[in-house]
């Protein structure tokens, strides 16, 4: 009769408590925890509002790194939240870092975009263009050019088109240049993207 072995004992899943020991530690612990249970926070979903909570009152670059990556790689609705709350700050090192977690998240920002290119705040408008590079959305972006009022959001949809943007988007670029006429550096930055448009179509 052939033997048949004991099966290996399985690890027990994590206590359901075990993410708020971690992020406890992430207020309270030595550089080092703090970074590592950032950085284990990247598996628990839920911790999103206690990595928000990190980000408003610890400013070592290390650790807000390691807890941006968390939220990126949570890649839902309350890490989107969290990271569209932190872009609305005066606290330029907290923007960057989240306008960098929300690129890795090109789905969740898809389902944002919109919304965001209309957002009543002009600094945000040209965040979501940046986040467009990404997507990419070039057809999105050059709709925005039809109505956006504020000269240096049309600056910064023009400056991604110029990078993601085809021949088909090269239309809306000459009817924004004819809606402000006296902005030189605009008509530039028109002209230069229509140039990259074409060089890379004939490429």
């Amino acid at each position: 009769m052939p033997l048949i072995r004991k099966p290996a004992p399985q690890p027990e899943p994590a206590a359901s408590a075990d993410w708020h020991t971690l992020a406890a530690q992430l207020q309270s612990g030595t550089p080092d925890e703090r970074w590592s249970a950032a950085r284990a926070l990247a598996d628990a979903p839920q911790s999103a509002p206690a990595l928000s909570d990190a980000l408003a009152t610890q400013t070592d670059p290390r650790l807000r790194e390691a807890i941006f990556t968390s939220l990126a790689r949570h890649n839902n609705e309350p890490a989107l939240h969290v990271l569209l709350h932190h872009l609305r700050t005066d606290d330029a090192s907290l923007r960057s870092g989240a306008l960098g977690a929300m690129a890795l998240m090109p789905d969740m920002i898809m389902q944002r975009l919109d919304a965001l290119l209309h957002d009543q705040d002009p600094d945000i408008r040209i965040a979501a263009c940046d986040l467009a590079r990404h997507i990419p959305a070039a057809a999105t972006l050059a709709a925005i050019l039809a109505t956006e009022p504020v000269v240096n959001v049309c600056a910064a949809t023009i400056d991604v088109l110029a990078d993601i943007g085809t021949p088909a988007e090269c239309a809306a670029l000459t009817a924004c240049g004819n809606r402000f006429p006296n902005e030189v550096f605009l008509s530039f930055s028109i002209k230069t993207a229509m140039e990259r448009i074409t060089s890379r179509d004939g490429a």
